[in-house]
């Protein structure tokens, strides 16, 4: 089965209620205004990620926390 970027999935089990908010205006807000969250977000990314300490061959799980920066950044 093949799907566009455009159609959205139909919303179904017990995660319905959450894919219908995000596929209406909240996602549309969400990702509209990414820029914006990113740079709110930043300095409290940037400190935690200084204080994890991450290094090479180590796992972190980005539990949804802004729009994908800091997932990137680590």
């Amino acid at each position: 089965m093949t799907t566009s970027a455009t159609t959205p999935l139909t919303a179904s089990g017990p995660n319905a209620d959450q894919i219908d908010y995000w596929n209406g205006d909240a996602g549309e807000r969400w990702a509209r205004y990414q820029d914006k969250l990113d740079a709110m977000l930043q300095p409290f990314s940037g400190a935690v990620l200084e204080l994890a300490a991450i290094k090479p061959g180590e796992r972190l799980m980005d539990i949804g926390c802004g729009c994908g920066a800091t997932t990137f950044e680590a």
